[in-house]
């Protein structure tokens, strides 16, 4: 597949879009999905595909209010706030950052077990990474991310292939650029995660609607 260069859309200090890009994609309704897309990057390649996997989401045409935040910045806060999590990891030797593993385990320190599991039960989780060799351990990697998502009660999902969507690239020196195959899988992802997380937002709402009148 051609490679095609990839902009970067300049990120904030606080780790969130810039308003501009960000222009027209606020909160629509109660039942309009939060999505957090959390990641960590230290030669700007995770953080090139966590913009593709949130352009997926704006492409879409659907509602949707998209937070970025990375690692060094995110709190259990975004976690709570948010319907569904995109987690984004370089991989590092077949496996997740360390920056990015110790943030996950957060939630467990910020809302306590098991209430972690009822804080998240809800949410939808999905998994993208970027890795220097043709096989270096994505698939464990995003299977580490997807398997503390799972163990604190999220729904997670995959992309196209089986675990999320990833990206090879052989020198972390050069600009970030991706396959036009890899652009689709990480677009593929967004807006899974934030198709699903919408339905399970309308299916809690209608819930928490039949227990206030006294429905079971």
């Amino acid at each position: 597949s051609p490679l095609l260069l990839l902009p970067l859309i300049l990120l904030s200090t606080s780790g969130f879009a810039t308003p501009a890009a960000a222009a027209g994609w606020e909160e629509h309704g109660e039942l309009s999905p939060k999505i957090l897309i959390v990641y960590h990057s230290r030669t700007n390649w995770t953080r090139a595909l966590a913009e593709v996997v949130r352009t997926g989401i704006l492409e879409s045409g659907e509602p949707a209010t998209v937070r970025m935040r990375l690692v060094a910045n995110a709190t259990c806060d975004d976690a709570k706030w948010a319907d569904g999590i995109i987690a984004g990891s370089p991989v590092y030797f077949a496996a997740i950052s360390s920056e990015l593993k110790a943030y996950m385990e957060s939630w467990q320190d910020c809302f306590g077990w098991p209430t972690t599991k009822d804080v998240m039960k809800n949410k939808v989780g999905g998994a993208f990474c970027t890795g220097g060799q043709q096989a270096s351990g994505r698939d464990t990697t995003m299977m580490g991310m997807l398997a503390v998502m799972t163990s604190c009660g999220m729904t997670v999902t995959g992309g196209p292939t089986a675990y999320g969507a990833s990206a090879f690239h052989p020198d972390s020196a050069r600009a970030p650029n991706f396959t036009d195959e890899e652009i689709g899988n990480a677009k593929y992802l967004g807006q899974r995660v934030q198709q699903l997380a919408r339905l399970l937002s309308k299916g809690t709402t209608k819930c928490k609607m039949g227990s206030e009148n006294g429905l079971r």
